[in-house]
């Protein structure tokens, strides 16, 4: 159990139980890039924290995690109705976490109402959830899920949301995603229900037998405060698929252009 602190991590470790911090204060963990690897064997996840924690992690890869809902980064604030939890990751690399469920490479639990989890040019590579959505990231939290100058490549999932599940805010910014192939009726890259900003990104997949195109986007009435969806200067790219780029769903729609 780590406390509040700075950690230097030089070289590769093996984990035999997850890097875990039950949270209520400040921890930074700083990597010297490619040496520096937190790998979890595909027998248990790589990191675990708990609510009302400001956690940074620069430069490091979390790799090989094996755990339900969250095998590379598991934020468990599901005790926190009012957490303003503050999570950063900077050059990181999430590669090859594989969740039973949901959130291969990153999980936000379900309960919290505040926070934000910022990634800044990270890089998530064939992250997979086998029973889920959010095969590189899972947030059905609150919290605001915020990606900027990050690539997608290779993250899989059973269900709506393939790659990126948010239940909350949503930001991508400066991204490449790289679908793969959408299979089936598995449903969109990216599911999405409220305050979502998708901004001068690329979006696309290489072929799609699903239903809902590459963007799933819900627009809720009773969530009086959110209006609606922006997808700004990006490039989507869907062949073969009846719904190409976007499916939208909910009870409230407002201001819907080209």
């Amino acid at each position: 159990m780590l406390a509040g602190e700075t950690y230097l991590l030089k070289k590769s470790l093996t984990l035999p139980t997850p890097v875990a911090s039950a949270g209520g204060y400040k921890l930074t963990i700083e990597g010297n890039g490619a040496q520096a690897i937190l790998d979890g064997q595909k027998t248990v996840g790589v990191i675990e924290v708990g609510e009302r924690i400001n956690l940074t992690l620069n430069n490091i890869t979390l790799q090989n995690g094996a755990g339900v809902k969250g095998a590379g980064l598991r934020l468990d604030w599901s005790t926190s109705t009012d957490d303003n939890s503050i999570v950063t990751c900077n050059n990181c690399v999430f590669n090859a976490n594989v969740s039973p469920t949901t959130g291969g490479g990153l999980y936000v639990t379900d309960g919290a109402t505040g926070g934000q989890v910022r990634c800044n040019q990270c890089l998530f590579s064939s992250n997979k959830s086998t029973s889920g959505g959010g095969g590189a990231a899972y947030n059905v939290s609150g919290a605001a899920l915020m990606f900027n100058k990050c690539s997608f490549t290779g993250n899989t999932g059973t269900a709506d949301g393939m790659c990126i599940y948010s239940k909350s805010r949503l930001g991508l910014n400066n991204s490449t995603l790289n679908a793969g192939n959408l299979e089936k009726n598995n449903g969109a890259a990216i599911s999405m229900t409220n305050y979502n900003v998708i901004a001068n990104s690329t979006i696309w997949c290489s072929s799609a037998l699903g239903k809902r195109g590459l963007l799933s986007m819900g627009i809720h009435k009773d969530l009086n405060d959110s209006k609606g969806s922006a997808v700004i200067n990006c490039f989507l790219h869907n062949p073969g698929n009846t719904y190409k780029a976007f499916w939208l769903h909910g009870n409230y729609y407002q201001n819907i252009s080209n």
